[in-house]
């Protein structure tokens, strides 16, 4: 994530490159996964805003009884969507957030 503290575009270094996820769609689930996977306590909520960076992904399905992106259902690149996902959460981590699967 960028910006502060547990706020902001979620990135995601998937496949050998860095994206943003995409608005679509992104539900309260995914968001409560993200923002528990990234230390940043409970979901609060989520905007779409202009995405600045050319690669962008679908964002991940989420149940509300996982707790790891990697059980989630997967990313896919290519999205044509100029608004990504910028998370909310209700932690105060000011530690850079970023995810990475290989």
């Amino acid at each position: 994530m960028r910006y502060g503290p547990c706020t902001g575009v979620i990135e995601v270094y998937y496949s050998g490159t860095w994206g943003e996820i995409c608005f679509n769609d992104m539900d309260k689930d995914t968001g409560s996964v993200i923002c528990q996977q990234l230390g940043c306590g409970g979901f609060r909520k989520t905007y779409a805003v202009r995405s600045t960076k050319g690669q962008r992904l679908s964002p991940p399905r989420c149940r509300k009884h996982d707790t790891h992106l990697e059980q989630c259902k997967p990313f896919q690149w290519g999205q044509s969507s100029k608004e990504v996902a910028e998370l909310h959460c209700t932690g105060e981590n000011w530690y850079p957030l970023k995810l990475c699967f290989f």
